[in-house]
């Protein structure tokens, strides 16, 4: 399976655009048909790239710690910031001086293939490596990294070139890198890729991968030149309406484990990602095994209550542990090509509802803090930079309303502001009595944001209209949950003494956080309340839906 995505890698004897950009590119990833002969060959030269750049990380460190020592250093250091010119003039000089630049660590790597490195590893492979450190000792240099990582064993998975005339190249759907010929995988009906293929190749980049039987697989990546084949310029698939065509405005407000979208036509709460929850359980388990292997095979390398001790020490794997670790690693690889799935199939679904998307311009960083867990298994941030990769290529228009300007989360349509603390769900309003369940209200808000950070002044109106669209979405969802809290759920507990024991949940007992279809299937709608709350408020509230079409509530 092919994948795209973009680059903006300069690439030798790329010239500039005017305005000083570099040419726009993309990659094309393809899967490669490799023999067992060809692979011990391809992993010698992975091998022999970790050494080379090891070796310049080293140099690097060197040459950086001399640079500190100098006297040029101190000069530089001295010079007032009011003289921005003159002091970043006398830094540079001093690096020149001390050899601490990205061509000088070039020659050093190039003189090293003088050894059986040179068997391996072409010149341009070796300056790319040498660039690679760089940018790792530049990071510490400028203080936005402390240290930097030597590469272990089967830690360096790539390597590429400067252009396709040399090296690894790409020739007639076949890599050819220093007497091996790997046939490419294609499919001759992906319009995407046969695209791609018409486009210019800058250079290649070989990948290599490890599942979880310890297999390799191989793959290259075609750095190429220009723009992806564009959404609307794709034969849309079957039964989907093409991105971009409908004309319209769409809301977004996403949370860490829930996203709600209102539209003219559509409105839907639904669940982030939530298959991915399968796997976090036995990650767990696994990541508990590795570390109770982890200290029984190094008892010496931890303190009396537990924790690590301080200096250098050397570490003791089992072979259990290292299997385990592999199995790990490829629990990881699966569960972030599922998310991505579900992120690419979520962002499609969008772009099927109108040509303009707004949304809330957040920090999915400071998330972290406050929710870790479910940040780090959903990834919002990565959600809303494909969101926008698409949206582009597809000529959708995405909008980030500033939330500082707009405080959405505490305001009603009739202008009243209300604070309202996070487990408050539903927003009742005191002032005009509005009821609306808080995910809901907040999409629909942001989507009558104009480019002021202000809402229209008929928000009022606008909101009798889609009060009846709203309602239903919401009725949607209580009657799915009333439906499936019907059936108990069985789980293991353990006691306080270590035993297992079975506890039967029930709706009258637990707090129902559950993603199911909505009553046409076109949704899955998660409600989170106590199971006999819902079912009063579903009972007393539930109004016939409008007219479903396939996606649309």
């Amino acid at each position: 399976m092919s994948k795209i995505k973009p680059s903006s890698k300069p690439v030798l004897g790329q010239k500039r655009h005017p305005s000083g950009a570099w040419p726009a590119s993309f990659v094309l990833e393809l899967p490669l048909q490799v023999t067992s002969k060809d692979a011990k060959t391809i992993l010698v030269r992975m091998e022999a790239g970790r050494q080379l750049y090891n070796a310049c990380l080293g140099e690097s460190l060197k040459r950086l710690s001399l640079y500190r020592q100098s006297k040029a250093y101190q000069i530089a250091r001295s010079i007032p910031k009011t003289e921005p010119v003159k002091r970043r003039s006398a830094f540079r000089s001093a690096q020149l001086a001390q050899g601490l630049s990205e061509y000088h660590l070039h020659t050093y790597a190039t003189d090293s293939r003088a050894s059986w490195l040179g068997d391996h590893l072409h010149t341009h492979l070796a300056q790319n490596i040498a660039s690679r450190a760089y940018k790792a000792i530049e990071k510490m240099m400028f203080g936005t990294a402390r240290k930097v990582r030597f590469k272990g064993k089967n830690q360096l998975p790539s390597l590429e070139g400067k252009q396709n005339t040399t090296g690894i190249r790409f020739e007639d759907g076949q890599v050819l890198w220093s007497g091996l010929s790997l046939k490419a995988v294609l499919n001759p009906k992906d319009e995407v890729q046969k695209y791609a293929l018409s486009q210019r190749v800058k250079y290649c980049r070989m990948i290599t991968r490890v599942n979880q039987s310890g297999n390799h697989r191989f793959f290259v990546q075609l750095v190429l030149e220009g723009h992806p084949l564009p959404v609307h310029c794709r034969k849309p698939k079957q039964n989907r309406v093409p991105a971009g065509s409908v004309v319209g405005t769409i809301g977004i407000d996403l949370g860490p484990s829930t996203i709600a979208v209102v539209g003219d036509e559509v409105a839907s709460l639904e669940g982030f990602c939530p298959e991915l929850a399968n796997n976090q359980p036995k990650i767990r388990r696994l990541q508990r095994k590795m570390d109770r292997s982890k200290r029984r095979s190094n008892p010496n390398n931890y303190k009396e209550d537990g924790q690590i001790k301080s200096g250098r020490k050397v570490w003791t794997f089992s072979k259990t542990y290292l299997k385990d670790k592999a199995m790990l690693a490829d629990l990881k690889r699966r569960e972030k090509a599922h998310r991505k799935n579900l992120h690419g199939r979520k962002v499609n679904e969008l772009l099927q509802f109108g040509n303009c998307i707004k949304l809330e311009k957040l920090s999915y960083k400071a998330w972290q803090k406050r929710f870790g867990k479910s940040v780090g298994k959903n990834a919002p941030g990565l959600f809303v930079s494909t969101l926008k990769r698409k949206a582009a290529s597809a000529g959708v228009l995405v909008v980030e309303v500033n939330p500082v300007a707009t405080y959405l989360s505490s305001r009603c349509v009739c202008g009243l502001r209300q604070k309202k603390h996070l487990s408050e769900r539903t927003h009742r309003c005191g002032q005009c009595g509005i009821e609306m369940q808080r995910d809901l209200f907040s999409a629909f808000l942001v989507k009558h944001v104009d480019g002021k950070n202000k809402l229209h002044a008929d928000v009022e109106q606008l909101y009798l209209g889609a009060k009846r669209l709203l309602g239903c979405a919401w009725n949607t969802a209580k009657t799915a949950n009333r439906r499936s809290v019907n059936a108990s759920v069985v789980s293991k507990a353990r006691r306080q003494s270590g035993s297992s024991r079975k506890v039967r949940r029930t709706a009258k007992n637990m707090d129902v956080v559950m993603s199911v279809a909505s009553p046409d299937g076109a949704f899955l709608v998660p409600m989170s309340s106590n199971a006999s709350e819902s079912h009063k408020e579903a009972d007393a509230s539930l109004s016939k839906p409008p007219a479903f079409r396939p996606g649309v509530v």
